[in-house]
């Protein structure tokens, strides 16, 4: 009978068990319910594998190993059965008492850990956690990216490797200064061996753990590399003096002291007895390193990634982690999930074509139960221009359809390519924003008053005070700040313990008055950190140093930019505030500078903004998009010139081109063009290989009217303009990417006619091109966004775009041109044909923003900057003759 009960409840368990988790598919179960041992999660793009990590720590910590157990901590009761039972058919939660029955082996949550790469995916992995478990139980599982574990134990242990508790971190700009003190002491010249050029190999050795020692005795096989190696160790050098880590020491540092201090791996081995690292596909020969010496014993060990992903070798990652994970850990168990919640079909299988022809991989095929979706649309557009305005075609398109600009993504190999789609938007006065950009804390006065505050917390950090000691002026010029850093040395003391004395220092006679006015600032500083609030101590930096008048006085002076950088400082202080609101009272000067240390571009991706995004498809890894398009899909484009000489290489760049399809939802867009200007040179680049390897039924191919017209006006390659950079030299035969749509062959024919040069500038009299894609001709095309119309007796009423922009002159065929038409607002009439002329009081119709007023109207090179105040987006400016308005009067 007591077996029975047992057994029953142990099947009742599972159910019980398992309707917790009821909306996880069946792989997604498994490795929910793997609990104990080695565990590769093979989890393809969009295949949830956040929300298998979510549930497979809320499993660890509620249920443990009782799921498909047969054991129970106490004998089964009749009521154990009834109330199980019960609550399975109500669908309600079981009674507390039986808590403890439907546990085994459960996991205390401060002892698992998970590891990511950006603070957005850690933050989400904490947010989620907190809602499923309860927000005091979520918050003590330490999900953190690798740099941040590696702050954390850093902070407590970093004194057994020489360094001091509150060591600072440096960004690149610090390192660099570093890097140029010890250029100085070492006599290199910068010219031979560029400071760039040194401190990425210095990287690369940190990522393979090559110590500067090893460095020396193993890697110094000429003149370049020995002198490196030399850089290397007086570099780390300095950062030990200095009480800092640049970025690679953060985890170069913390393999050192787990791997040397038997001690301290043993405490976070026994601390942390589960490990989750995600992304692993992207993890270094440091971080393998790193997450080998925090497994115990136990090799409680799970990591989720995709082989097919993997795509950061350029910044020390190596595929062969992943690879070879079954082999450096025998007995693993490994899942695939390979069911997509995020795309159509058709964009899956024309992922799953290109992907195919690696070699390096696991192997696996994505599907969903999404449906079929629209197919992938190929377009090959005249040059990066028309690429640019058959993109905003789209857009248009998708807007007028009650879309919204931020569902489109814009995603490209190299950040070179996004120059003409940034300028095309901008002059037709479309929102968007280049994620890549300069961030937030990179800006002068904010990285200004992150020194302050840096050297505060951190009194050693000599490289911080260099940059701010005469910043605003204080006649404290480089010669004086030389002497001080010579007297520091000489003494082994930091430079502010100089400064602090600099009355007993003849050397520093004429400057003592100015260097004792620091000391003073500095002291202020110090008493308003120990009595005052953050946010209040990060405004007394910016009043005490005199920065703030600065920029008042800059201000005053016309200084263009200076009421920017006072907004730009009120921001840091609001982005403290920030801080402390969300840590309370475990807020701190050094977890701020830690924070911020720490944050990546895409950490600073605001997905509310509705605008357009511009990114590498690097930075667009775990994002998702309903409209992507892929543009410049061109042989030495995408794949790069470089990846041909090695297959590792190409595959590589084929792992991209499947992280940029699978960044679509909805629709996906792929382009390429017959010409290029790519750093000043005009290049002719045949399709990508890429696009040759999807199989035809999953795309639909359409080309520029203008391409169309010539194919019909004497083939392709036979004729090129002499205007255009680069001659005559275009392909004239088979491209090998020649289905059908393409009319057999790849090139160009650019006619003579009215063209001045390559990318017109200026709108000719016979032909206005300017950034659109409006063609020249007895009846000129329009483009959506930014149309220019060369005839002016033949403005059409209608705008005319679709896949390309409708080409309606010569004997241009259209059939391979989807064609949209956008009709002006029936409620309005267009103004005279031609006008281009605003003043304030006109009314307009724009066809993203709608109706609006003409505010102001300010001319500009032959143009007008028009100030427009629109009815449902306020105020906007753009250039009158590119942007899509069009004057209206209001019927009567």
């Amino acid at each position: 009978m007591a077996a029975s009960l047992g057994q029953e409840f142990c099947t009742l368990r599972d159910t019980y068990i398992e309707k917790q988790f009821g909306r996880l598919n069946d792989m997604q179960r498994q490795a929910v319910f793997t609990t104990d041992g080695p565990l590769l999660i093979l989890a393809g793009a969009g295949s949830g594998k956040t929300t298998v990590l979510v549930n497979r720590i809320a499993n660890l910590i509620r249920f443990g190993s009782a799921h498909g157990s047969k054991e129970t901590p106490r004998p089964v009761t009749e009521e154990d059965v009834k109330a199980l039972r019960t609550a399975i058919m109500t669908g309600t939660d079981a009674p507390s008492w039986l808590d403890g029955m439907l546990r085994q082996n459960a996991v205390r949550s401060w002892n698992v850990m998970a590891i990511t790469f950006t603070n957005k995916a850690a933050g989400e992995l904490k947010e989620r956690l907190r809602r499923m478990l309860g927000g005091e139980e979520g918050d003590e599982v330490f999900a953190s990216t690798f740099h941040s574990a590696c702050v954390r134990i850093l902070r407590r242990w970093a004194e057994e490797i020489g360094y001091p508790r509150s060591f600072t971190i440096y960004d690149t700009d610090d390192a660099q200064r570093v890097m140029k003190t010890v250029y100085k002491e070492l006599s290199i010249d910068d010219k031979f061996l560029p400071i760039k050029a040194a401190i990425n190999q210095m990287s690369r050795w940190k990522d393979q753990l090559v110590s500067p020692e090893q460095a020396l005795a193993d890697h110094a096989r000429d003149v370049k590399s020995t002198q490196t190696a030399s850089i290397y160790a007086a570099y780390e050098k300095k950062l030990k003096e200095a009480g800092a880590f640049d970025f690679d020491d953060l985890i170069y540092q913390t393999v050192q002291l787990l791997a040397e201090h038997p001690d301290v791996r043993e405490f976070y081995q026994n601390k942390y007895r589960y490990l989750l690292v995600d992304e692993y596909q992207d993890t270094s020969v440091a971080q393998f390193r790193l997450v080998s010496l925090l497994t115990g014993p136990e090799r409680n060990i799970c990591v989720v990634g995709d082989d097919d992903q993997s795509i950061y070798r350029f910044r020390g990652a190596t595929i062969e982690n992943i690879l070879n994970f079954e082999k450096l850990y025998p007995g693993t168990k490994t899942i695939r999930l390979e069911q997509n919640y995020r795309s159509t079909s058709n964009i899956l299988n024309a992922a799953n074509c290109v992907i195919q022809h690696n070699t390096e991989r696991k192997g696996k095929t994505l599907w969903t139960d999404n449906g079929e979706g629209d197919k992938v649309q190929v377009y090959t557009a005249e040059n990066e221009q028309d690429e640019a305005s058959h993109i905003a075609d789209i857009i248009g398109q998708h807007l007028k359809e009650g879309g919204h600009l931020a569902d489109h993504a814009i995603l490209y190999r190299m950040n070179a390519q996004s120059a003409p789609i940034e300028s095309y938007f901008t002059r037709a006065g479309i929102p968007h924003k280049i994620v890549g950009g300069q961030r937030f804390n990179d800006r002068k006065e904010v990285k200004d008053i992150h020194s302050y505050m840096s050297i505060v917390a951190n009194p050693r950090d000599d490289v911080r005070l260099r940059r701010i000691i005469n910043e605003p002026a204080r006649k404290i010029g480089a010669t004086t700040v030389d002497v001080i850093a010579d007297l520091a040395g000489q003494q082994g003391v930091s430079m502010l313990d100089i400064i602090s004395h600099a009355d007993q220092y003849a050397k520093l006679s004429r400057a003592v008055m100015p260097l004792l006015k620091f000391w003073q600032i500095y002291q202020r500083l110090q008493d308003s950190l120990a009595t005052r609030t953050l946010d209040e101590f990060a405004s007394d930096v910016i009043e005490l140093t005199g920065y703030k008048a600065m920029l008042e006085a800059d201000a005053a002076k016309g200084h263009e930019d200076a009421a920017d950088r006072l907004q730009n400082l009120g921001q840091l202080v609001n982005n403290v505030k920030n801080y402390c609101d969300q840590h309370g009272e475990e807020a701190t000067l050094e977890g701020y500078l830690e924070d911020i240390a720490l944050i990546s571009d895409i950490d600073s991706y605001n997905e509310s903004s509705d605008q357009v995004v511009l990114m590498t498809i690097h930075s667009a890894k775990g994002l998702e998009f309903p409209y992507v398009f892929l543009i410049g899909m061109e042989e030495g484009v995408f794949p790069s010139e470089m990846s041909k000489y090695s297959e590792a290489d190409l595959e590589e760049e084929r792992r991209l081109a499947y992280v940029g399809i699978t960044r679509a939802k909805k629709e996906l867009y792929i382009s390429n063009s017959v010409t290029r200007m790519l750093y000043g040179r005009t290049q002719r680049n045949e399709p990508s290989r890429f696009l040759r390897e999807i199989e035809p039924e999953y795309i639909e191919e359409t080309r520029s009217p203008v391409l169309e017209q010539r194919s019909h006006m004497g083939g392709w390659g036979s004729e090129y303009s002499d205007t255009v950079p680069g001659g005559a030299s275009g392909y004239s035969g088979p491209s090998g990417y020649s289905r059908s749509s393409y009319g057999g062959g790849y090139g160009s024919s650019y006619s003579s006619g009215n063209r001045s040069g390559y990318l017109n500038r200026e709108y000719n009299a016979g032909e206005s091109r300017g950034f659109g894609s409006s063609y020249g001709g007895r009846n000129p095309a329009s483009s959506g966004f930014g149309s220019h119309y060369g005839n002016s007796s033949t403005q059409p009423t209608t705008r005319s775009s679709g896949f390309g922009s409708a080409y309606s002159g010569g004997n241009a065929t259209k059939n391979t041109v989807k064609q949209t038409a956008f009709t002006v607002n029936s409620a309005v009439k267009p103004a005279a044909s031609g006008s281009k002329h605003y003043e304030p009081g006109d009314i307009v119709e724009h066809k993203v923003f709608g109706r609006g007023t003409v505010l102001k109207v300010k001319p500009a090179a032959g143009d007008q900057i028009v100030e427009i105040n629109f009815e449902k987006v306020g105020i906007k400016k753009t250039m009158a003759n590119f942007a899509p308005l069009t004057k209206i009067t209001e019927e009567e």
